[in-house]
């Protein structure tokens, strides 16, 4: 029985003790080695393969609050290669006054996938990460500056029949109940494809090479017709102790990479991104572009054109809306905000293309629902906020182009995720 305020908390005669927010209780741990598991409190310790859930309520409930337990702890170990899971529960001591959610049975009943409760079982089960090659065909492989010298990384492509690959996937992907918001798994079929980032280091206890889950993306493969296809990237997971780094940009990088020589592909769309997604993506396709000849910095301070729509497309495969987007953001990037001439020519040209966009929406909800209209300073002030959303959102993409010493290499240690 699980209370849902605090009125039902002091019918039950639960005070703070025994009400734990979840995202503090829950704590995640990479094992690489056996001394990984040596450690009772993790959170005593600097250690970045330690790391806690970005949010809980897809397993707990809206609250993100378990009742019912002092002092609890739940570990969540995931082996650094395969993924194998080990789940455990402590706690100091258990309410009487309800029944408190069995958090073995509720975490099982999401997973859809085995794991163990017993730590020493787990434990023998560590030799098999030396053994770990990736399933798929690797498409890249780069070393990261600033990061260790003796790892490197490695980007692999599987499909849903790639040998193991579904197996293997169906533990990556109870990762993304507590790191991506309305996640969902995938009814896997023949149009899905894969996108797997690992590091490959050297183990200080075996000293031999072996393989860690960074993240990984999913792409489904539209028909578009008449005989094309248009993928979409639908989830995208860099995990924390590997996120600030640029991994997230190599890795998206890769996929345009991956889909820029199928003829078939027509462009690249993206299901509902995150906003820091959608800075990753910015800062990835503003650094591919620029190369274009028809975004040079001249050209830029124009008009957008169709050779910067068909461009980006034949290229990198974006689509026109994106491409609308990074005309923006380059823009700007050039602009010199401090002269008013320059900044009012790219106020205007941005809130243009709102404006038309206003107005459609207004169309439509006056179409079926017979709206009056809107008066001309409710409209000017609505344009006012979008645009000021929209150059807040570019701002943080183009401070990311300033910090680059050349703008057509795309370093990953500049990039947001």
């Amino acid at each position: 029985m699980e209370p849902k305020d605090s009125t039902a908390r002091d019918i039950f005669g639960l005070n703070d003790g025994f009400v734990t927010d979840a995202n503090e209780a829950v704590f995640f741990k990479l094992i690489r080695s056996e001394s990984d598991l040596r450690t009772e409190d993790p959170n005593s310790l600097n250690d970045t393969k330690v790391f806690h859930p970005a949010m809980c309520h897809q397993i707990f409930g809206e609250e993100e609050k378990i009742y019912g337990y002092k002092n609890l702890k739940i570990s969540i170990y995931y082996t650094a290669a395969h993924l194998n899971i080990y789940v455990g529960v402590k706690h100091d001591e258990t309410a009487s006054t309800c029944s408190p959610p069995n958090i073995e049975k509720v975490i099982f009943e999401k997973y859809e996938t085995s794991y163990t409760t017993n730590l020493d079982e787990y434990e023998k089960n560590l030799d098999k990460e030396k053994s770990f090659k990736p399933p798929g065909t690797m498409l890249k492989s780069f070393k990261l500056e600033g990061h260790d010298t003796t790892s490197s990384f490695e980007i692999y492509h599987c499909t849903t029949q790639t040998p193991e690959w579904m197996d293997y996937h169906s533990r990556l992907q109870t990762l993304i109940l507590w790191f991506i918001d309305a996640a969902s798994y995938i009814q896997a079929d023949d149009h899905w494809r894969f996108f797997v980032l690992y590091e490959k280091y050297i183990s200080p206890v075996s000293k031999e090479t072996q393989y860690a889950f960074v993240g990984y993306t999913t792409v489904y493969e539209y028909y578009a017709y008449p005989a094309n296809i248009r993928p979409r990237i639908s989830q995208m997971l860099i995990l924390p102790p590997f996120q600030k780094m640029g991994l997230g940009a190599v890795l998206l990088n890769s996929i345009h990479e991956h889909y820029s020589t199928v003829k078939e592909v027509l462009d690249i769309t993206v299901e509902d991104p995150s906003t820091d997604f959608q800075y990753t993506r910015d800062f990835v396709d503003c650094c591919q572009c620029k190369k274009l000849p028809s975004f040079t910095k001249e050209k830029l301070m124009g008009r957008f054109s169709d050779d910067m729509a068909n461009e980006a497309r034949e290229n990198f495969k974006i689509n026109k809306k994106q491409a609308r987007r990074v005309y923006e953001i380059l823009r700007l990037y050039y602009t010199n905000r401090n002269n008013e001439e320059e900044f009012t020519g790219y106020r205007l040209c941005v809130k243009k293309r709102l404006n038309a966009l206003f107005q459609r929406e207004v169309f439509v909800c006056k179409f079926f629902s017979q709206l009056s209209g809107i008066d001309d300073e409710k409209r000017k002030t609505k344009l006012r906020t979008m645009f000021h959303q929209l150059l807040e959102d570019y701002s943080v993409v183009v401070e990311r182009l300033k910090d680059l010493i050349k703008f057509d290499v795309l370093p990953a240690g500049n990039f947001r995720k």
